[in-house]
């Protein structure tokens, strides 16, 4: 930054003349004070308002799943009990989580989990057999692999 040649020289002259360390500091501030403020920051024109404060947010109230939706779910769940809640949740066009809370109130939940249970140990039992088939047909065996040791 530079300072006009008349305000070196003032605070030339004011160094000069050893005064206290405050006085001095208080003298100084005067004098660069205009100096500093008409650098850094423009006017504001007459008339004109500044930035206005920010309000502060109000805290949103937290919508629930309406009852309805839970309906829907509830009665897609006991046309399908062994659909999965995500196919439930389809079908009843309401989200996963309202699926999930409707499968949690239904009463007939008790036998959901075995017919997923049921579900999921057939297709673990297809996914067996065809792995078995594929090892088979590759001549692997699952005792005998060409990583294990030769005896």
């Amino acid at each position: 930054m530079l300072l006009p040649a008349s305000t070196l020289a003032a605070i030339n002259n004011v160094v000069a003349l050893h005064l206290e360390p405050d006085t001095t500091m208080k003298v100084l501030g005067a004098i660069l004070a205009p100096v500093l403020s008409s650098d850094s920051t423009p006017a504001r024109k007459v008339g004109r308002p500044g930035p206005k404060p920010r309000k502060a947010t109000r805290p949103r109230k937290r919508r629930r799943p309406t009852r309805e939706a839970r309906d829907r779910a509830r009665a897609a769940l006991e046309a399908n009990p062994n659909a999965t809640l995500a196919d439930v949740a389809k079908a009843a066009g309401v989200s996963h989580g309202t699926a999930i809370n409707a499968a949690r109130i239904s009463p007939p939940r008790h036998a959901r989990p075995r017919a997923r249970r049921r579900a999921s140990h057939h297709a673990k039992n297809q996914r067996r057999q065809s792995r078995n088939a594929a090892n088979a047909l590759s001549g692997f065996s699952a005792t005998r692999s060409p990583m294990a040791p030769s005896r």
